[in-house]
């Protein structure tokens, strides 16, 4: 039986000591927006039948910050990462998932819990964002829509008036003539 082996690992971090190259014998990318260790398909099929306390020690404090304590802190991450990934693209709930360290139907079900859905966390961000982008940019409602991950600005208007009961451009005369 060979040692286990990841085939790569990407890190958030700049720099790295040579000796994780060493350690680690595969490839090591740096300055990543998510740390990563991935294993071929027969490492990962493998049983974990020991205990690395070295292993441990590194990954507890990630995990714990990842690990929700409160309702509330589990819904303001997923808000969080909806918005990341909102950039010129409609986020998907297994994207979103993802980038909280679970399946997207488990994403779904701790969103039920909560007693909310992604889409209306999604309609909440994008709003959020559509209303702080009209008060305080000169941006086209075009490239608004763009930036909330809209196909097109028509759809923006309609989902836009359905949020707030006003038109993108009525919204911005409004926050106009209140500053």
């Amino acid at each position: 039986m060979s040692d286990l082996a990841p085939r790569r690992i990407e890190l958030i971090a700049e720099t790295v000591n040579l000796a994780h190259h060493d350690y680690f014998r595969c490839p090591i990318h740096l300055g990543r927006p998510v740390t990563t260790i991935a294993f071929g398909a027969v490492d990962a099929a493998r049983p974990f039948l020991s205990h690395n306390p070295d292993l441990l020690r590194a990954l507890l404090p990630y995990l714990e910050k990842r690990t929700p304590a409160t309702t509330d802190d589990a819904l303001t991450r997923v808000r969080r990462a909806i918005a990341d990934r909102l950039r010129g693209q409609r986020p998907t709930v297994s994207a979103v998932g993802r980038d909280l360290a679970m399946s997207g139907r488990a994403l779904q079900r701790l969103l039920h819990e909560q007693g909310t859905t992604f889409r209306r966390l999604l309609d909440e961000v994008r709003n959020e964002h559509a209303r702080a982008y009209l008060a305080d940019t000169g941006f086209t409602d075009g490239e608004v829509a763009f930036l909330l991950g809209f196909t097109d600005p028509t759809s923006f208007h309609r989902a836009f008036r359905g949020w707030n009961g006003v038109s993108p451009s009525a919204y911005r005369r409004r926050s106009v003539v209140e500053t």
